[in-house]
């Protein structure tokens, strides 16, 4: 079976969503160039924290969060997942 996918962009370049055979996910923006959260209809399915670099160090996803932990060199130094 085949999908039809598409995506949109805002000014900046940045995806602001994502087409599936019909389903659409939105990504939203906080301050700066990060990600926060990602929307199918309306409802955020995924939620992401950042540090002031713009890294991840927080994915909430299906009631779990995950954290990430970065070290100087900006390596992943370890995740704590929790349901």
């Amino acid at each position: 079976m085949r999908q039809t996918i598409s995506y949109e962009y805002d000014l900046d370049g940045r995806r602001t969503a994502r087409i599936v055979d019909g389903v659409r996910e939105d990504y939203v923006y906080g301050p700066g160039e990060a990600l926060s959260e990602v929307r199918v209809a309306g409802v955020a399915q995924q939620r992401f924290g950042v540090d002031p670099a713009d890294r991840v160090t927080r994915l909430e996803r299906g009631g779990a969060t995950t954290r990430l932990m970065w070290d100087a060199d900006d390596h992943l130094g370890s995740d704590d997942r929790r349901a």
